[in-house]
């Protein structure tokens, strides 16, 4: 309970309960990038900035990646086991050309995107789906932009980089796969679980797949029901290897701790993922409006005895510092939920972290408005709040 900060891989699972026990903690440092491991809601509730390292691993992953690539299109390691054996067996191992291949990138972030970079080098044709990216964001990748159900159906490889989440887990499945080119190759490097695993094992058996590379999987190590997936002879498996570099171990180290000591000195935010606006707060003009931002929360709270249910906040002017950004506005809106719920909620002492979590699951609504606050005179800065009672006033 005495540390402020805590560096973890992704083995330590940081839960409620560690939380709990976790009184001083301020910061919650994964060296890597997946943090499915951290119960974020928690930490977010509990005031803790949750972080990752989001370079340190990038050229590793994605070098592993197409070295699995290599390995399934031209069966490798089955070939070298069979040297091994004392066998001389040229014909069983034919494999496929990447050359004028069409390989398909699921998250086209820095790893899908270095991916990205090394497949052209093998003559490789890039096409990618990421669904947080604009039309702006590919240009100047090298990956064209498709849809989820075009990048399917014109992909020979599939390689997936994204997190796991509600929306990419079981990504690949019966139905999707069914729409894959037939004899499709996948690589997955990124978590297990967004490949349906036993979906994947009957489209192996059917044919409809022609191979997959496997660094992750939905338990680790796998358990008894992944055996047949696992001995199936199209599948190359490797145990998460995508961080496992000399140089990429250095580097997830050494950038956590820089950016922990960041946070620590309130210099910078880099890495922080469960609060956006943690890094408007470093500026010292904007302190003035975080301070009345909250006051005007507290009053809100206090100027009615009825319970609020809804407030928003607006805001216009830019003298010493611009107050109208999206980051400026989000900042304040959280400094007035906490001084709103320091006084509604007075068994609870929120912080600039916690509070939109808690307003949240108290039912209370946060509006941004992105119109500037309607008032006769003209003002260089200005923050105006509105709330909304209980019984309708």
């Amino acid at each position: 309970h005495e540390y402020d900060g805590l560096v973890v891989r992704s083995a330590t699972k940081v839960t409620k309960k560690v939380l709990e026990h976790a009184t001083s903690l301020q910061i919650v440092g994964r060296a890597g990038v997946g943090v499915d491991n951290i119960d974020i809601a928690e930490a977010t509730k509990a005031g803790v900035l949750v972080m990752n390292t989001p370079d340190g691993n990038t050229v590793s992953t994605a070098q592993l990646a197409v070295s699995l690539l290599c390995n399934l299109a031209r069966n490798i390691p089955a070939a070298n086991i069979s040297v091994k054996d004392n066998k001389w067996d040229r014909k069983s191992f034919q494999g496929t050309e990447l050359d004028k291949k069409i390989i398909g990138i699921i998250g086209c972030g820095r790893i899908g995107q270095h991916v990205g970079y090394l497949a052209k080098g093998l003559g490789m044709a890039c096409v990618g789906y990421d669904p947080v990216m604009t039309a702006d964001m590919f240009e100047g990748t090298g990956i064209k932009q498709m849809s989820f159900n075009e990048l399917i159906e014109v992909s020979d490889f599939i390689t997936v980089h994204t997190p796991l989440t509600d929306d990419t887990r079981n990504l690949f499945n019966t139905e999707t796969i069914k729409q894959c080119k037939d004899g499709v190759l996948f690589v997955n490097c990124a978590r297990g679980g967004i490949i349906e695993e036993s979906a994947l094992l009957e489209a192996l058996k059917s044919g409809k797949v022609g191979g997959a590379a496997l660094d992750v999987y939905t338990t680790e190590p796998p358990k008894e029901d992944l055996k047949e997936l696992l001995e199936h002879p199209q599948v190359v498996c490797t145990p998460h290897l995508g961080a496992s570099t000399e140089e990429a171990q250095i580097n997830v180290a050494r950038d956590v701790a820089r950016q922990m000591c960041n946070v620590f000195d309130k210099s910078s935010y880099v890495g922080v993922l469960n609060v956006s606006y943690m890094a408007a707060a470093t500026a010292t003009p904007m302190r003035p409006f975080m301070q009345l931002a909250e006051t005007l929360g507290a009053m809100q709270a206090q100027l009615e005895d009825t319970k609020i249910v809804e407030i928003s906040v607006s805001t216009s002017g830019g003298r010493e510092i611009n107050i109208t950004t999206p980051q400026a506005r989000a900042l304040l809106e959280a400094k007035m939920i906490q001084g709103l719920v320091k006084h509604q909620l007075p068994d609870i002492v929120p912080d600039i972290v916690s509070a939109p979590l808690i307003a949240k699951e108290a039912q209370i609504i946060s509006i941004v408005s992105e119109d500037e606050p309607e008032v006769e005179e003209t003002y260089q800065n200005l923050i105006s709040t509105v709330a909304k009672r209980e019984d309708g006033g």
